[in-house]
């Protein structure tokens, strides 16, 4: 006669966890739509250049993540998830304050000072994110996961569009009225305030204590081991040399839409903001479709969209043209990134999770700056010139292409066969690749010119 209530309450408890789960991916995604994204713009309004801005992007997250390898060792210590994920979040807002200080007195702040904060908000941003894994799957149910994720992604993305739409707006009108730091200021603050909240949100979850056995005291080299060996390490291959691809060109289409393009900041908000409207509306559409579908080929078919992106900068500068180029991304980009959370849940052990995605996200730094200083060097040596930049955006699409590849042989060492390829990606289309493309190259070579003769003229 116990057997009900006990029932009751564990759904009554499920359905809490999963709010206040559903608030906090509003909230944490606000701040980065009102702070993170517009970290790079505020290195650029203090006087950096493109190439120092992409790096200051960049090299946080390399610090960040190699601090976040103790995280299972604070986790041991701790022995609480949401101690853990909660206390960071919280330094995460902490870590906005010298931002909004030095923006609101306009206090000129050295890059060893920006980066240094930058870092503190990277690594406790990645030391809670394998942690926080490792806590959902003892909260949300197996059969509840993809419904569940899809959703609270949806939500998250709202949050992100929110504070970007919001952050945007801001500082197009303090631009225009001469008070351009004191928004960036404000916009700090209330990507503090929206962590704070998250923070909150995070300590009303249930507490799972942690199991100290492999998921805390597994030695490095055993997970490396394991990472490169196991059947899913081809898997791991892949997402690291992608990670690379996308970060030629990915940490420098903010300088090369707001100096290059002169896009005003509600432009450049709109064209931003695209990528999440569209990442909402898929989300939306996936809704219980996503419960029965394969989350490789969700990644697929988004890897293929994501791939292309850099291209279509290459056709034209129109605004309403790459809104709607923008759009197709943050679509492609939606079934990329559901694909990959539930393809992580399936690769990873509950009891190793932590600590492997602990080890992972510290090679996938290395790989984004190895990206990232690839693309700077070739800034450097090119010059800061618009053809430069549209090398890099060619070229990044190139080697994304060629991942694909790569994707297909991890899921057919993985699951034995790929029955999504796409005949076009097959080796014998390669030596028409030449005689396909030509046509279009005159084409092509007009449009370069014309955007180098009207980039010229601004």
């Amino acid at each position: 006669m116990f057997t009900m209530p006990l029932e009751a309450h564990a759904r009554r408890q499920l359905r809490s966890n999963l709010t206040y789960s559903s608030f906090d991916s509003f909230l944490s995604s606000a701040m980065v739509g009102a702070g993170e994204k517009f970290l790079p713009a505020f290195a650029l309004a203090l006087g950096a250049s493109a190439v120092t801005a992409g790096m200051l992007g960049a090299l946080p997250i390399l610090i960040g993540s190699t601090l976040q390898l103790a995280a299972p060792q604070l986790l041991a210590r701790m022995g609480c998830y949401r101690k853990l994920v909660a206390g960071l979040a919280f330094l995460q807002a902490l870590s906005f304050i010298p931002f909004v200080w030095c923006a609101y007195l306009g206090i000129h702040m050295p890059a060893w000072a920006f980066l240094m904060m930058a870092t503190v908000y990277w690594a406790s941003g990645l030391s809670s994110a394998a942690a926080w894994q490792s806590w959902m799957t003892r909260l949300v149910p197996s059969r509840l996961r993809t419904r569940y994720f899809a959703k609270r992604n949806r939500i998250g993305q709202l949050g992100l569009l929110f504070g970007l739409v919001s952050g945007g707006l801001l500082l197009q009108a303090a631009k225009q009225g001469g008070w351009e730091l004191k928004a960036f200021a404000g916009l700090f603050l209330f990507s503090a305030a929206s962590r704070v909240f998250s923070w909150i949100c995070l300590t009303r979850q249930s507490s799972c204590s942690v199991q100290a056995t492999r998921e805390t005291k597994r030695p490095l080299r055993e997970v490396f081991s394991k990472l490169h060996a196991g059947p899913e390490g081809s898997l791991f291959v892949f997402l690291l040399l992608f990670a690379v691809a996308v970060n030629i060109s990915a940490p420098f289409f903010n300088p090369y839409m707001i100096q290059k393009l002169a896009l005003p900041y509600g432009q450049f908000m709109w064209l931003t903001a695209a990528v999440f409207i569209a990442k909402v509306a898929t989300f939306s559409s996936l809704g219980r479709a996503a419960q029965n579908m394969d989350p490789y080929r969700l990644m697929y078919f988004g890897l293929i969209g994501a791939a292309l992106t850099p291209a279509f900068f290459l056709v034209s500068m129109d605004f309403v043209y790459l809104f709607a180029m923008q759009l197709i991304s943050g679509a492609s980009w939606a079934l990329y990134e559901l694909g990959l959370v539930l393809v992580l849940f399936r690769a990873i052990r509950d009891d190793e999770r932590t600590r492997v995605l602990s080890v992972f996200n510290f090679a996938s730094s290395f790989m984004v700056l190895a990206g990232t200083m690839f693309g700077g060097a070739v800034l450097s040596k090119l010059g800061d010139h618009t053809k430069t930049y549209l090398f890099l955006f060619a070229v990044s699409a190139g080697l994304r292409l060629l991942c694909i590849v790569l994707f297909e042989k991890a899921v057919v060492r993985i699951k034995g066969e790929c029955t999504f390829r796409a005949p076009s990606f097959s080796p014998a289309w390669a030596p028409n690749l030449a005689a396909r493309v030509r046509p279009f190259a005159p084409v092509i070579r007009r449009r370069l010119l014309a955007r180098e003769a009207k980039t010229g003229s601004n």
